[in-house]
């Protein structure tokens, strides 16, 4: 006679099931937290600065502001190195902490240690007059930079044809969000082909090959890559951008059409891959409900021509004695944009700062104090003036908002994630109708204030007229690291009949890629290339936004020929501090 089983005790099945629950709730509480740990520690920044700093990349080669802004970011950066890195007598060593101490001693004296219109944020102060006079030509070549592109792309802002998708992207916000992602799909990439014959007066490069297409990606999930999450977390951008290459593959097309311009902004039949994805985009509703149409959607801009307002001034670089030591770099990265949260010129923009509180400092200057009056005085058109007025309105910590961080977040934590050979990622956050830009390499995160795409439509063409010239290493993508994301992203037509061609692994030319850093001694005097297997983890394998993100990897060296026995080998590959002593060098040393 047979005893049954108490209907209380789950079964063997059962109790596997509820311990991967466990484990996947527990496991995506933990990314989040952490997610959450370094948006609260990111840098910010104004638009125009992001602006600025993406123009700068797609200058032409031997063009005279390229040349003569790289000879200017070199000398500052040495000057600052100079001031935030010196050998202290005595000490034989590096110290960051005494570079920083009349900054320090200025914060806790309040306001009374600055002069009445000095901003306590602006660290070229404590520079040389060679240093703040460099900073100043830069500056001014970059405003003139953005000046001019604002000039090249107020046609098409005020092109009948452009508005009319724009007015279907604000009437999208009468219904809920998904309703949004088909009309901005359509609208940018319509953009994306008028951009593309203009800024031939710009000494900016032509268009990149490839040919990048924004593609709605809601409600696919992109199944992480990562070893330990894989069937655990999943991402779902509402809206990616691609190259053109790739998102024809995707659904199965040949060659772009106006078939294909109305499939890219539907749903799609399949998934991407991470690594066919440049730059994700989330959206995010504030309101309750179906959302709203902003103000600039119903009424002034859609309706009147669209002008472009003076250039917000240019962002001095953060107070780098301030910051940590390992986050330096992130401000000199991007030249002249980096800005830290409690920045006075960064509360002072007339964008929306996206979960920024008022500072003390901030509460006690008024429209009569020096720093009041000295904002009054530049002059609005009424568009600034009513965007300002709408930044007031919009919550600046809503939970929508916090959950559209931690995700903008979490995919840039897959795009730097599914392979060693990404440095950083771009992704762009919508809350209604205000966009901000986020970036992430290996050391923080920088983001933007917000910018109302509906009373700054032209500045938002500027983006895009940037994001269009670039390049595979501008987006991110490490190319002799990361041959699948190049072979996705550039896919070549294939002739009829012939076979896919297979995707590449890793092989590292000594020559080409390691030239200056490969030491031969007698037993691999012959070795040509590396071969690398990205998939043979020696060591843990990295899952972070920040740090070095370290992967230890099995490697075999050969020769031109291939007449000897492979040699085993060890690859290390990891993203050190800009200011640190190459490995190679070190190892040279060694030697």
């Amino acid at each position: 006679m047979s005893i049954a089983e108490p209907i209380s005790t789950p079964s063997k099945n059962a109790t596997s099931a509820m311990n991967r629950s466990g484990k996947m709730n527990y496991q995506q509480e933990a990314i989040k937290g952490e997610l959450e740990a370094d948006i609260n520690n990111s840098a910010k920044c104004s638009f125009d600065a992001f602006l600025k700093h993406f123009l700068s990349l797609v200058l032409r080669n031997g063009s005279k502001q390229k040349k003569r802004l790289d000879e200017l970011q070199t000398e500052i950066e040495e000057l600052q190195s100079q001031r935030y890195y010196k050998n202290l007598a005595g000490n034989g060593g590096l110290n960051v902490e005494t570079a920083a101490a009349d900054v320090t001693e200025n914060t806790e004296m309040g306001d009374q240690g600055f002069a009445r219109n000095e901003d306590p944020d602006d660290d070229t102060r404590f520079g040389s007059e060679k240093e703040k006079e460099l900073v100043k030509e830069r500056d001014f070549i970059l405003d003139e930079l953005l000046r001019n592109a604002l000039d090249a792309v107020l046609p098409i802002a005020n092109d009948l044809k452009v508005k009319e998708k724009l007015k279907a992207f604000a009437k999208a916000f009468l219904e809920k969000e998904p309703s949004r992602y088909g009309p901005y799909v359509l609208l940018c990439n319509d953009v994306l082909k008028r951009l593309a014959t203009i800024g031939k007066n710009l000494e900016v490069r032509k268009p990149d090959p490839l040919n990048i297409r924004f593609r709605r990606s809601d409600p696919k999930s992109i199944i992480s890559q990562f070893a330990g999450m894989k069937n655990i977390v999943d991402r779902k951008p509402d809206v990616i951008i691609t190259s053109l290459a790739a998102a024809l593959h995707a659904d199965g097309l040949k060659e772009e059409n106006k078939e294909a311009e109305e499939i890219f902004s539907e749903k799609p039949e399949e998934k991407f891959e991470w690594e066919a994805i440049l730059s994700s985009g989330e959206f995010k509703v504030s309101t309750s409900g179906a959302g709203r149409i902003p103000e600039g959607g119903k009424s002034v801009h859609l309706d009147k021509p669209f002008e472009n307002g003076s250039p917000r001034k240019m962002l001095s670089h953060a107070s780098l004695a301030n910051l940590d030591h390992e986050d330096i770099r992130v401000a000199k990265t991007m030249p002249g944009t980096a800005e830290g949260s409690g920045s006075k010129r960064a509360r002072e923009s007339e964008h929306v700062g996206e979960h920024s509180s008022p500072t003390k400092k901030q509460r006690k200057l008024g429209p009569e104090s020096a720093s009041g009056s000295k904002l009054n005085s530049v002059q609005e058109s009424a568009a600034d003036r009513n965007s300002r007025m709408q930044a007031n309105i919009i919550p600046k910590n809503t939970q929508e908002a916090i959950n559209g961080r931690v995700q903008c977040a979490s995919y840039a934590l897959e795009m730097m994630s599914y392979s060693a050979g990404v440095h950083h990622a771009i992704n762009l956050l919508f809350t209604d109708d205000y966009i901000w830009i986020w970036y992430y390499d290996r050391q923080g995160i920088l983001q933007s204030d917000g910018l109302s795409i509906f009373w700054n439509f032209p500045r938002f063409l500027v983006l895009l007229f940037a994001l269009q010239r670039f390049t595979l290493e501008d987006w991110g993508v490490i190319r002799c690291l990361n041959p699948k994301a190049v072979h996705r992203l550039e896919k070549k037509k294939t002739r009829k009949g012939k076979a896919e061609p297979t995707i590449p692994e890793v092989n590292l030319d000594l020559q080409q890629d390691l030239s200056g850093m490969w030491v031969r001694d007698d037993q691999n005097n012959n070795m040509t290339s590396i071969e690398v297997n990205m998939k043979e983890f020696l060591s843990h394998q990295p899952h972070c936004l920040a740090g070095r993100a370290t992967s230890v990897v099995g490697a075999k060296g050969y020769t031109e020929d291939g007449s000897s026995v492979p040699t085993p080998m060890v690859c290390k590959i990891y993203h050190p501090e800009l200011q640190r002593r190459h490995e190679g060098l070190t190892l040279q040393v060694v030697r």
